[in-house]
């Protein structure tokens, strides 16, 4: 049996998969994004005031209570020098204080469940594109074995930035359709929004279609975590956090670790918000444009997302998977989806040293160009014209 078979790359799809689920459980360290979860958790009961920045904090400068519980996350581990503060939306409250809150725990359970919604994903659209195209078999295991090197990155973060590849996996069009798939759909959703808070942004798409059952059950459990944080934490927590998210945009140049534009230009040495602002109305319009004359909901779904990683002023270098599964998404939608097959390694390829995550001048350079390139390919093989196929040998 040879590697042009088909059965073979399942396995090894399958493998990579497995091994992706194995990972967490090899790494004994604590992990850094797991540890301001697990003590706005712990924080929840006795000091909901401490878990976000006070007026003069910052994503490396949490309040004093939240910085001494985090400290003793650290005991007996490799101390960073230091730590990171909690900055999801309080409707992440209710999930982090029903999730493990002692170091090793934490660090396992966020970093496994990080791991599940990559596998997840990777699982639907394998589903989605070799049942309609066996060939695709191919391109994705050579992309799966590059994105394997980038999902190490945010694995040993402990990053929930995996739910969002999940989403963009998920097909909006289907939910539209079908019961189940709405509730799938709501849940990854409101996951999303309760620690990015941006995905909100993308239920346009569905609006847009009149896909009114992924909206409703994205509102209801969106409700039921609202009501959850309104039971467990002052009202005061929402004031806090949009003070915080609001320093976060306005000091994000200077953050190494970001890709934004912001930080780009910032880098060039172009400090400039009205520059800033300018390239975004940019790329909004050209993209928006993009989007009007496309007609498949999913292909809208997959390149709104992929254009977030441009336009937003706080992007971490591993929310980048998210344009893997934005060109698996489209392709899943074009009957000549064979000829764009090569975008997959392409767009894995782009991710690795993405994930390399330097804190240099380098870093908001190359993340930005990499998710300016994935968008433009993802934008070029949405819109190209469709060719019909001219023989059954094709």
């Amino acid at each position: 049996m040879t590697l042009r078979s088909g059965q073979p790359y399942r396995i090894i799809f399958l493998g990579l998969l497995v091994l992706w689920l194995i990972m967490p459980l090899l790494l004994a360290d604590v992990a850094q994004d797991a540890v301001p979860m697990a003590v706005a958790g712990r924080l929840l009961a006795d000091r909901p005031d401490a878990i976000y920045p006070g007026p003069d904090g910052g994503i490396f400068d949490p309040q004093p209570a939240f910085a001494d519980k985090s400290r003793q996350y650290y005991s007996g581990s490799t101390w960073r020098g230091h730590v990171v503060a909690f900055i999801a939306s309080p409707l992440a409250l209710p999930l982090v204080r029903a999730l493990p809150q002692s170091p090793r725990a934490a660090s396992v359970v966020y970093r496994e469940l990080g791991m599940l919604a990559y596998v997840l994903g990777m699982a639907g659209l394998w589903q989605r594109l070799v049942t309609r195209e066996p060939k695709a078999a191919e391109a994705i295991v050579y992309g799966t074995i590059l994105l394997t090197w980038f999902v190490v990155y945010p694995m040993a973060l402990a990053q929930t930035s995996p739910f969002m590849f999940l989403a963009v996996s998920l097909s909006p069009s289907r939910a539209g359709r079908e019961p189940r798939a709405a509730f799938v759909f709501g849940m990854v959703m409101a996951v999303c929004i309760a620690f990015k808070a941006f995905p909100l942004l993308l239920l346009v798409v569905p609006l847009w279609h009149r896909q009114w059952r992924p909206i409703l059950w994205t509102a209801a459990f969106v409700a039921a975590l609202t009501a959850l944080t309104l039971l467990a934490a002052p009202p005061q927590i929402w004031t806090a956090f949009a003070a915080n998210s609001m320093r976060l945009a306005a000091t994000g140049m200077d953050n190494p670790y970001n890709g934004s534009v912001d930080a780009v230009l910032n880098v060039l040495g172009f400090r400039s918000l009205a520059l800033a602002l300018g390239i975004r109305v940019a790329i909004v319009v050209t993209v928006g444009l993009a989007l009007g004359k496309m007609e498949d909901p999913d292909s809208r779904w997959a390149c709104a997302w992929s254009a977030l990683l441009v336009l937003f002023p706080q992007v971490w270098g591993h929310y980048s998977a998210i344009l893997f599964a934005g060109m698996a998404t489209v392709l899943v939608e074009r009957p000549d989806r064979r000829r764009f097959l090569w975008t997959l390694p392409v767009i894995g390829a782009l991710l690795v040293p993405v994930a390399l995550n330097p804190a240099t001048s380098v870093g908001p350079v190359l993340r930005l160009t990499a998710n300016g390139v994935g968008l433009l390919i993802t934008l070029v093989v949405a819109m190209s014209p469709v060719r019909a196929r001219t023989s059954l040998a094709d």
